[in-house]
């Protein structure tokens, strides 16, 4: 039998909880996958309230940048920005983020580990291949094609394009993260006999990137129309039904 998706970690849950959270409350709020609500439930320990101000002010922090990051890029958010509708002093926020490259790769990571723990919970139930693959290409082409995630590609181009050390953090924080997830259930479901999987690491990347097609080209280029939900299921079933032939036991 392939290994299931993990459970998202505690850490990550509330991470996802913050993340999920402060979109629905920017002009980037996208359809949210149909999964079943992640539940916080972190370690029950006493916490100072000294400690609680503080992870307040950095999730205060990480909400303000991330916003402005999708709205004015990486070169246009500045430190006196961020600092401004953090509504905290400069020692807060450099306390927090010496720099704000620290800040931008937090902001990211924070987006990467909520994106994994939603496609985590998407597909935790799913063991056959059709039925995972299906599901996770659902939930990973309707998030890509939403306003935060064409947002986040753009800003993704601008940033790495002036500051290539960036570029790293950038397919780091979703993408590769995506692929691996991908990849290791391809190597158990051919451990398994399911599928015929020779490289999942080569097969990985051609699943996703037979999702991604020209579709996404051409919704970040504001041509026609976006796919609504129904077209992207077709799409993915499609998609799916190609890629399976080709891998069959």
């Amino acid at each position: 039998m392939p290994r299931r998706c993990p459970t998202p970690p505690k850490s990550i849950a509330r991470l996802t909880c913050f993340w999920l959270a402060s979109t629905r409350s920017s002009g980037h709020e996208h359809r949210m996958p149909r999964t079943s609500p992640v539940r916080v439930n972190e370690d029950i320990r006493p916490v100072g309230r000294a400690q609680l101000r503080k992870r307040a002010k950095a999730d205060t922090i990480l909400q303000a940048a991330r916003e402005l990051f999708l709205e004015h890029g990486y070169s246009g958010a500045t430190t006196d920005m961020i600092q401004g509708r953090a509504a905290v002093s400069k020692s807060t926020l450099y306390s927090h983020f010496p720099t704000k490259e620290v800040l931008f790769e937090a902001v990211c990571k924070l987006g990467s580990d909520a994106f994994e723990a939603m496609l985590a919970n998407a597909v935790v139930s799913e063991t056959e291949p059709r039925g995972f693959l299906h599901r996770f290409g659902t939930e990973f082409l309707t998030y890509l094609l939403s306003e935060e995630g064409k947002a986040f590609f753009r800003l993704m181009v601008e940033a790495s394009k002036n500051f290539p050390q960036l570029g790293p953090i950038f397919y780091g924080a979703g993408i590769k993260a995506s692929n691996d997830m991908i990849e290791r259930y391809l190597a158990d479901a051919h451990a398994a006999k399911r599928l015929v999987i020779d490289d999942p690491a080569l097969s990985s990347e051609h699943y996703m990137g037979m999702l991604r097609g020209d579709m996404h080209l051409r919704v970040i280029l504001n041509i026609g129309t976006p796919p609504s939900p129904a077209q992207i299921d077709t799409y993915v079933a499609a998609t799916v039904d190609r890629f399976l032939k080709a891998h069959s036991a």
